[in-house]
């Protein structure tokens, strides 16, 4: 059983293709890359007759009308006391994401134990010979990733659209005068 956008190669290989929803199309729900859950509404109405991943589960479970929308609304229902539900539900829906759901933030550990600055070293930056790429806790301030997005030459993309990159970069300066570049290189 396949349930997809597309016969693709997965879907030949099987004995049965399901069209899937697209995800716009549909509703859901997910949790960032915090931990912070959001409520998925369709953007527009299903085209194609598609089912949802929530639709196929409940149709193998014996449920076969169950919509998208009655399963996450069901889901949700079950989580809070029934006298809170109906303003829990509007309120997601208008937010756009549910009030208090991050996870607690984690020290990385190994062996029991909290893991020291540069400690750990991940292949890309193993393979990286300038040491361009950078990962460490941020929230130590002596942490050498704190104190290079401390410096004037650290930047994000989009910020200026108040967007949060995780992911920040450092810029290169250069010497506009030949003279100048070639006094540093020798130095």
């Amino acid at each position: 059983m396949h349930l997809g956008l597309y016969e693709d190669e997965t879907a030949e290989l099987c004995h049965w293709h399901i069209p899937e929803t697209h995800y716009l199309k549909t509703w859901s729900d997910a949790r960032a890359f915090d931990g912070t859950v959001t409520i998925m509404q369709p953007l527009i109405a299903p085209l194609y007759g598609g089912k949802s991943a929530h639709e196929l589960l409940a149709a193998l479970m014996g449920q076969p009308d169950r919509s998208s929308y009655s399963i996450v609304r069901d889901y949700w229902r079950g989580q809070l006391p029934p006298e809170d539900f109906e303003r829990f539900w509007r309120t997601a829906l208008h937010e756009g994401l549910i009030a208090n759901t991050a996870l607690p933030p984690r020290e990385a550990e190994k062996d029991h134990r909290v893991i020291r600055d540069g400690e750990l070293v991940t292949a890309c930056q193993a393979s990286c010979p300038t040491e361009a790429i950078v990962f460490g806790n941020i929230n130590d301030l002596n942490s050498r990733g704190s104190k290079l997005k401390a410096t004037q030459l650290n930047y994000g993309l989009l910020t200026d659209l108040n967007t949060r990159p995780r992911t920040t970069y450092l810029a290169r300066l250069r010497h506009p005068s030949s003279d100048l570049a070639q006094h540093e290189e020798r130095g």
